[in-house]
């Protein structure tokens, strides 16, 4: 059952209907209902990245291959990312 999340899914409805693209991190106990909130909201569009304990960069691999999917870019695939750093050039 999903209930007593008006709050959250207004806040994330914000952010998807920005005209920014905006980085959203969902934290919080286990067993809580993150993940359920998120399938309550995104769409086909959103890319949906569950960070496992693993490498940094085991996991920069699997978000660079699970975007280029989504994104259907090559580019992603020959140059996946190497950092978790954002460069604004």
């Amino acid at each position: 059952m999903f209930v007593n999340r008006a709050n959250e899914l207004e806040a994330i409805n914000k952010i998807i209907e920005s005209d920014m693209a905006e980085f959203t991190i969902i934290y919080g106990r286990r067993r809580v209902g993150k993940t359920e909130l998120l399938k309550q909201i995104l769409d086909h569009d959103a890319i949906y990245f569950l960070g496992r304990l693993e490498s940094p960069s085991d996991q920069l691999r699997r978000l660079s291959q699970l975007v280029a999917e989504k994104l259907k870019d090559e580019k992603v695939v020959k140059f996946p990312f190497r950092n978790w750093e954002v460069h604004d050039e």
